[in-house]
């Protein structure tokens, strides 16, 4: 939670490899979260961060840090 940069839907995908990548694209993307359908909204979300913050273990998202 918190330190989002940017926000925006994608295809679903079980493994978060799209969100993922479009951090690592990004110079400013410290870590990103991918949100799963149903949760947020009736999309998948990917939210991209500019600050890592404290992890949390929730069934609804999958998360990654790029160092």
């Amino acid at each position: 939670t918190g330190g989002d940069s940017r926000s925006f839907e994608l295809p679903p995908d079980p493994a978060g490899k799209n969100c993922q990548a479009a951090c690592e694209s990004e110079e400013a993307c410290r870590a990103w979260t991918y949100l799963r359908p149903g949760y947020g909204g009736p999309a998948a979300t990917c939210h991209l961060k500019n600050r890592i913050t404290r992890p949390q273990a929730k069934p609804c998202c999958i998360s990654g840090v790029v160092r």
